[in-house]
């Protein structure tokens, strides 16, 4: 799920992602791949790099 939203936000298609008001909906991608970020520096552990390595 985590590499889905990554690859969303920074992928090929990125360009492609839009949201019609998104203050309205709280969109704020620029912050959501800080927080993206953030999951995956706090969650510095063998078991959780095996997990999003297998995350297809």
């Amino acid at each position: 799920m985590l590499n889905f939203n990554l690859q969303q936000l920074c992928g090929p298609k990125c360009r492609d992602l839009k949201v019609e008001n998104p203050e309205k909906y709280g969109f704020e991608p620029k912050k959501l791949l800080d927080q993206l970020t953030d999951i995956y520096l706090q969650l510095d552990c063998a078991r959780f790099a095996k997990a999003i390595a297998d995350d297809q």
